[in-house]
């Protein structure tokens, strides 16, 4: 079911088409698993011929955290480690964008943030799932 929302502001995110690096290509692939009926399996057999998409998605909303920041999955990025563009939720401006010291494999987790905190987690894990509760630090220069 879809529901009708209210169109608050548009956000406008110049983007130019950005490859994944060879480190974010070499971690997806041993960690994919492969869904059967009535289980999952990793299995090199299905999964030899999948090849991961070779362009970096251009955003994905994540959620607004207790300071009514919008919180945006970015695609830009020096490393392999997630990016987030952070927006006003009042008028739709950049904040800031915060790139985290996760590792590769974390651009391919789903992550949610809500005014309680911000989590993340792998679909595909390589032995058993995981819910990893972040939290944001101040970087010292």
């Amino acid at each position: 079911m879809l529901y009708a929302g209210t169109k608050r502001f548009p956000i406008n995110i110049p983007w130019e088409i950005t490859y994944v690096t060879q480190e974010e290509l070499d971690v997806a692939r041993p960690y994919t698993v492969i869904p059967g009926p009535g289980s999952e399996a990793t299995s090199a057999e299905l999964s030899s011929n999948w090849v991961p998409d070779s362009l970096r998605s251009a955003a994905t909303i994540v959620g607004y955290d207790a300071e009514n920041r919008l919180w945006v999955k970015s695609g830009k990025g020096t490393t392999a480690s997630p990016v987030f563009d952070l927006y006003s939720m009042s008028d739709g401006s950049l904040i800031t964008s915060v790139e985290t010291t996760l590792p590769a494999i974390a651009r391919y987790w789903s992550f949610r943030v809500s005014a309680a905190g911000i989590l993340g987690w792998d679909h595909n894990p390589a032995d058993y799932t995981r819910v990893y509760i972040l939290e944001l630090v101040e970087k010292m220069d």
